[in-house]
This record gives structure tokens, C-alpha cells and sequence, in this order.
């Protein structure tokens, strides 16, 4: 029996002999859709072809990488859920890499990405190294769920975290709060989205002569919260400063599910009354938030259609690879629930 060729793959996957050298044996400085370089793999394996070493062991040419920086709050394993259940029903499966917002993990993992050829990458955060990110994004399709900063070109699938802290300050201020406290981990560039709600909140505050107190939580680390996840416990010692050293905040605003969450346990602690005498919302819409009591208000962020667009996109579904779609944005939902109300008179 003939043994298969290259040009015997390349007839099959309908694409040139240049490129199914180029794929199987991962050229740098070339860039191939997600499908293209599936067909060429599923191709060579129906015919019996022998893939490269490299090939043969670290890809089949469907798997789909996904970079989150914790596991610890629930928005991140929503986030994934959804574009697991994307990727499955589009034939591919998915390798999902926690850097623990170490930027030195994030390095490994692009630098394992390039060499196992994934078919695609999938940031969940702002990358720590743009520049590495935007040249993986040459080779391998490369989308950011979130909000890039002025000059990235990585495709993004965003949600105006701008416009979610005013949605949060609007209904605020509608039910009578003039004075209110923004609770936060830092807003370091690594968390581009937080310092976004801030400022969104703060300027719809300030507009209707409000006042927006902040709070941040620079002092502590995620290290040194053993048994808690981070942003809870950071919400938790912030509400606790904010109940016992603050008079006259009627509203606290936290800088996501998980954070108001924290301050929801530590007004139950103080004997603080939600919403009586403080009303408490966040931001991402986690199931968590649902169950909370009381009901957290929150925003939600669209998770599963952004994650499914992500797949998308690096499939070429949406013309990642194109100059003209290089940015989807979803507009942020407000959801009351019963942890807000009137402002105390």
C-alpha cells in the first residue's frame, strides 16, 4: 500500500502542500485559522500520515487554550464553562492554564502555547505582556474577553465596565443614596475593569452632587488569606473598616460578586441590617449572588455569549483575522434584587 504524502493531505484538507508543511510542522511567522489547521491534522491522521514528533505529541490541531488568573472567584469558572460548552460543540476541546495572576506563569504558558501549537488562545484578563501576546496572536488566533488598553490589537469581546459602574450608581442614586463607598481590591493595570466601574460610579455620583467614598485593599495580598477566597475576605476586612470607622455611607458598591459577598458577611457579623440601614451591589452576576441573602444586586457581564464568541472568533467565525472586526462589546444588564433599597432617612 502507498504510503500517504503530504500532497495526499493537502488534497484531502483542500489547502496547498506549503501548507500543510507549514502547520504540521509549526512555522513560525504564519498564521492559520483554528479550521484550517484542524482539517490539516484530521486529514493526515484518515490517511495514515506520520505527523512530526512535535505534532504527534503535543496537538491534534483542536485544542483551544484559555488563560484565567484565579480559580478562587466564580465569575472565571462560569466564564469557562461557557466556552468549554462552545468548544465541545464545535469539535474542539480545551486546556485551561491558571497563572494565579503570577505574570512569570502567564510567560510559561505562552511560551508552551507557541511550542504545542495550540489551535487558539483565549485571554480571560488583560495580559501582562502585551507585546508576547500580540506576537502569538501572528501564529496562533488570540482573543481578550475584556477591556484592552489604547494601542493593544488583540481582538476583544468587551463589556463597558464604564458603563456597568454608572448602571450600579444610577440605581443607587434613584433610590436615594448620596453617600456611598466603592470597596477594591488595588486597581493595578492588571485589573484594567476595576479602576473602569470607579470611575464610571464616581462620575454618575459626582454629577448628581453625590459622593463616592473608595476603599481599597492594597495592604494585604491574595497570599495571605489561607482559608477564603481573596476577594471575599478582601471584602469582608473592608466592610468591617468601612461599619466601624465611617458614618453616614448609606450604599456599598463592590467591585465584583465576590467582594460584595464579603461585605454581606461582615454586616451580618456587625449586626448591620441589608438593606435597611446599608444597601450593598456588586458586579458580575455569579450564581453565588442569586442565592446570597439577601439576593445580591448586581450587573451582569453576558458571560455565556462572551464566551462563546471567543470561541468563535478564534474559529474565524467572526473575522478575528480581519482589521474590521477587532472589537464586540455587550451592553451591562442591571439585575435589583433585594440587597438594595431605599436610603435611610
Amino acid at each position: 500500500m502507498k504510503k500517504p504524502t503530504s500532497s495526499d493531505v493537502a488534497r484531502a484538507a483542500g489547502v496547498s502542500q506549503a501548507a500543510v508543511s507549514m502547520i504540521l510542522n509549526g512555522k513560525s511567522g504564519v498564521s492559520f485559522s483554528a479550521e484550517t489547521r484542524a482539517r490539516v491534522f484530521d486529514a493526515a491522521r484518515a490517511l495514515g500520515y506520520n505527523l512530526p514528533l512535535q505534532s504527534a505529541v503535543d496537538s491534534d490541531g483542536r485544542l483551544l487554550a484559555v488563560l484565567v488568573p484565579t480559580l478562587s472567584n466564580p465569575y472565571y469558572t462560569q466564564l469557562l464553562q461557557a466556552v468549554e460548552d462552545q468548544a465541545a460543540a464545535r469539535g474542539f476541546r480545551t486546556l485551561f492554564c491558571n497563572t494565579a495572576r503570577d505574570a512569570q506563569r502567564e510567560a510559561y504558558y505562552l511560551a508552551l502555547f507557541r511550542r504545542s501549537r495550540v489551535a487558539g488562545v483565549i485571554y480571560t484578563f488583560l495580559p501582562a505582556f502585551p507585546q508576547q501576546a500580540e506576537q502569538l496572536a501572528q501564529t496562533i488566533p488570540t482573543v481578550l474577553i475584556g477591556e484592552k488598553n489604547t494601542g493593544q490589537t488583540l481582538p476583544s469581546i468587551e463589556l463597558s465596565n464604564r458603563k456597568a459602574g454608572a448602571t450600579i450608581a444610577r440605581h443607587l442614586l434613584k433610590l436615594g443614596h448620596r453617600r456611598a463607598a466603592f470597596l477594591s481590591t488595588p486597581t493595578k493595570n492588571l485589573t484594567l475593569a476595576r479602576g473602569q466601574r470607579l470611575e464610571g460610579a464616581r462620575a454618575c455620583f459626582e454629577r448628581e452632587g453625590g459622593e463616592l467614598l473608595t476603599l481599597f485593599i492594597d495592604d494585604v495580598s491574595e497570599g495571605d488569606f489561607d482559608s477564603e477566597p481573596y476577594e471575599f475576605a478582601a471584602g469582608e476586612l473592608l466592610a468591617r473598616r468601612l461599619f466601624t470607622q465611617t458614618h453616614g455611607v448609606t450604599a456599598v458598591i463592590g467591585v465584583n460578586d465576590m467582594t460584595a459577598l464579603g461585605v454581606l458577611s461582615a454586616a451580618r457579623a456587625l449586626g448591620v441590617r441589608v438593606p435597611v440601614d446599608c444597601s450593598v451591589c456588586g458586579f458580575d452576576n455569579i450564581f453565588a449572588a442569586r442565592t446570597a441573602f439577601p439576593a445580591l444586586t448586581t450587573v451582569d457581564h453576558h458571560l455565556d455569549l462572551r464566551g462563546r464568541a471567543a470561541v468563535d472568533i478564534v474559529l474565524g467565525e467572526r473575522g478575528a483575522l480581519s482589521p474590521q472586526v477587532s472589537r464586540i462589546e455587550y451592553e451591562p444588564r442591571l439585575i435589583a434584587r433585594s440587597s438594595t433599597g431605599p436610603a435611610p432617612q
